[in-house]
């Protein structure tokens, strides 16, 4: 039946199909489509393809041709997709096909959405359209997800509320283990105690934000930690601890290592105390913490 097709298509046909089924029944549904793009291998459809000119894909601000050192991951296989030093026109050709296959996405996901609207279904219907990691795509060096700069630890998170109109964007921190308990009291569900995220819905409605710092882990070699404007993160590989600091308000592409400058000293004993915490919180029993001094 689906002989040829691109999964996003066939995952989108089977979604449109089963709104429609829901038309008459006036009775609550719930609708889960992961789509498996933008991933590799990178295949879409051409005519997304012919979106996007290689020659005017602009290489991102904090685009390096190495990492500057020893992440732990450099010799993994996401990492091996481009040659070493990464080349501008190579990494080009990579930032197009992300886009063609985001848009290929964002295409269907509009289909999913006018489906709703021309069922009569829309306007009460809670819809969260969120991503599960980014990609490095030749930022700081990097090809992959395995690390825990910005590019590859924030993902959109967009939500819908039923009969809402207007929409607003916030900076509140937050992990999608936070949807969950969110969806829950917007539909005034208990929420299971077994769940340890945190509802959102007092930040939707632009009152407190519920989090204060977001930490980050990878394997057993990165750890990071983020107040929203300053993020800390600390590598531990083969026995060698290095630190990075960033000012996010004022550096959002992570450029501007300033962990060297004496002022900021305290900043990172402050993050590595919090970043302890949270250590202890979640039960982090890495060897990455093994003679960690803070």
């Amino acid at each position: 039946m689906y002989s040829g097709k691109h999964s996003v298509d066939i995952f989108t046909h089977e979604a449109v199909e089963y709104i429609q089924q829901q038309k008459d029944k006036n009775q609550p549904f719930f609708l889960s489509v992961a789509y498996m793009s933008p991933h590799d291998p990178r295949s879409m459809p051409d005519e997304y393809m012919q979106l996007y000119d290689q020659s005017q894909i602009q290489l991102p601000p904090n685009f390096m041709e190495k990492h500057p050192f020893d992440n732990g991951e450099l010799e993994i296989r996401d990492e091996i997709l481009a040659a070493i030093p990464r080349r501008p026109d190579e990494i080009k050709k990579h930032i197009r096909e992300y886009y063609a296959m985001i848009s290929h996405v964002d295409k269907r996901v509009g289909n999913i959405i006018q489906t709703l609207k021309d069922n009569g279904l829309y306007e009460n219907t809670i819809i969260i359209f969120a991503g599960d990691n980014g990609l490095a795509v030749g930022q700081h060096g990097l090809m992959g997800k395995q690390n825990v700069y910005e590019h590859s630890v924030g993902v959109p998170l967009m939500i819908k509320a039923a009969a809402q109109h207007t929409g607003k964007k916030t900076a509140d921190l937050c992990y999608l283990i936070d949807v969950f308990p969110t969806l829950c009291d917007m539909l005034q569900l208990p929420v299971p105690q077994s769940v340890d995220g945190i509802s959102l819905l007092s930040s939707l409605d632009g009152k407190e934000p519920v989090r204060d710092y977001l930490y980050y882990s990878y394997m057993d070699n990165q750890r990071g930690i983020s107040d929203g404007t300053w993020k800390l993160i600390e590598y531990h590989v083969n026995g060698k601890r290095t630190t990075q600091l960033f000012n996010l308000k004022n550096d959002s592409w992570e450029r501007n290592d300033l962990s060297e400058q004496k002022k900021y000293e305290k900043t990172i004993q402050r993050l590595r105390e919090k970043m302890a915490e949270e250590q202890k919180r979640t039960n982090d029993t890495s060897v990455f913490w093994n003679n960690f001094s803070y």
